[in-house]
C-alpha cells in the first residue's frame, strides 16, 4: 500500500471490512451500545439487548454475543458512580466500595487488631507462667536440699509466730 492508488484501495478495503463487521452485528441484531456499555433507548431499542456478561478471560468481543462492558469512567477516575450496582458499565471489584463492603472491611480490621493484642497478651502470660514455674522449681529444689531438721525448725518458727 505504498502508492496513492493502492493506499486508496487499502483504505476502501478497511472500510469494507469495518462495514462488514457492522453488518454482521446488525444481522445478529445485537445492540452495540448495550454490548459495550449503555444504550439510551433501553427497552425501546430496535436491536436486541443481551444482559449476560461474557465470562471468558480472552474473548473476541466482536464475534461474541455476550456483553463486554467497558470500565466505568467514574470508577477509573477514582470517583464514585451515581448509578452504583445498576450502572451499565463495568465496576472493577477492587475499586467498588459499597456500604456493606466498607463495613465488612472495618470489622475485619478491628478483629485483626484484637487478635494481635490477644497474641501479645498470650505471649506475656506464657512468659509470666514460665517465670512462676521456674520459681516453684527452685523452691522445691531448695526444700529438698535442706535437711529435715532445718525444715522442721522452720515449721516450728512459723507456727510460733502465728500463735503469738
Amino acid at each position: 500500500c505504498h502508492s496513492s492508488i493502492l493506499s486508496q484501495n487499502c483504505t476502501r478495503k478497511k472500510k469494507l471490512s469495518i462495514s462488514e463487521k457492522k453488518m454482521a452485528a446488525i444481522i445478529q441484531g445485537i445492540c452495540k451500545f448495550n454490548k459495550y456499555g449503555h444504550c439510551k433507548y433501553g427497552k425501546f431499542c430496535n436491536y436486541q439487548h443481551v444482559n449476560s456478561k461474557c465470562e471468558l478471560e480472552r474473548c473476541d468481543s466482536r464475534t461474541c454475543s455476550s456483553r463486554h462492558p467497558k470500565d466505568c469512567i467514574n470508577i477509573l477516575q477514582g470517583k464514585s458512580c451515581k448509578f452504583g450496582c445498576v450502572c451499565s458499565f463495568e465496576h472493577p471489584a477492587t475499586d467498588m466500595k459499597t456500604a456493606e463492603g466498607i463495613e465488612l472491611e472495618t470489622k475485619i480490621k478491628l478483629l485483626e487488631n484484637e487478635v494481635k493484642s490477644q497474641d501479645v497478651e498470650i505471649k506475656f502470660l506464657k512468659r509470666k507462667l514460665s517465670e512462676i514455674e521456674q520459681e516453684r522449681i527452685l523452691q522445691c529444689d531448695g526444700a529438698f536440699s535442706r535437711s529435715d531438721t532445718d525444715v522442721s525448725s522452720e515449721i516450728l518458727e512459723i507456727l510460733e509466730s502465728e500463735i503469738e
